[in-house]
């Protein structure tokens, strides 16, 4: 999934890709906005680092997992855990 950061909007999805997980969320470069991922809810918060408080919530589907944003900070793609498999 791709998320356009300026509208805070979704833009594409593309099923089946898992990038893994990393322990800090994405920064924007002035350090101002922060992304994180929030599975059981199907949503990315959008943190404003200045205060340490959730600017926006950006609803997607599935399970966000990774995030990672392009080095403009023009977009903000997000990974989605695999999907359990029943036993």
């Amino acid at each position: 999934m791709a998320i356009e950061v300026s509208r805070r909007q979704l833009m594409a999805s593309a099923g089946g890709v898992v990038l893994g997980s990393f322990a800090l969320p994405p920064v924007s470069a002035d350090g101002k906005t922060a992304y994180v991922a929030n599975p059981d809810s199907d949503s990315v918060s959008v943190i404003d680092t200045t205060s340490d408080k959730v600017a926006d919530t950006i609803a997607v589907t599935g399970d966000p997992d990774t995030l990672a944003l392009t080095p403009d900070g023009s977009q903000l793609w997000v990974g989605q855990r695999s999907p359990a498999s029943p036993s």
